[in-house]
């Protein structure tokens, strides 16, 4: 596909990727999805997402009970940052 778009005068797709790490995970956030095979190559074992996605992901985040449950910390505690996300129940017991 490289070879015909070159002779057309073309560019091939970029395989540039942004690799970010946290908390213990890596993806790599890719800025043209036409380049997922070499950017799979140049990446093997890196979870690849593409732009498109991350905003399609921020958009369902946005209206989530999640993001108002964060929106509502950080009213109540201004400058605080979100450093931990558990898998626990909300009505779990507070120890007194």
């Amino acid at each position: 596909m490289d070879q015909i778009a070159s002779q057309a005068h073309g560019e091939p797709p970029t395989a540039q990727v942004w690799v970010v790490e946290s908390d213990g995970y890596s993806f790599g956030l890719m800025r043209d999805p036409r380049a997922w095979q070499r950017a799979q190559e140049a990446y093997p074992g890196l979870e690849l997402i593409t732009e498109r996605e991350m905003v399609l992901a921020l958009t369902m985040y946005r209206k989530s009970l999640a993001k108002e449950m964060i929106d509502a910390a950080k009213a109540a505690f201004p400058g605080a940052e979100v450093t931990a996300v558990r898998d626990k129940e909300l009505e779990d017991d507070i120890p007194w």
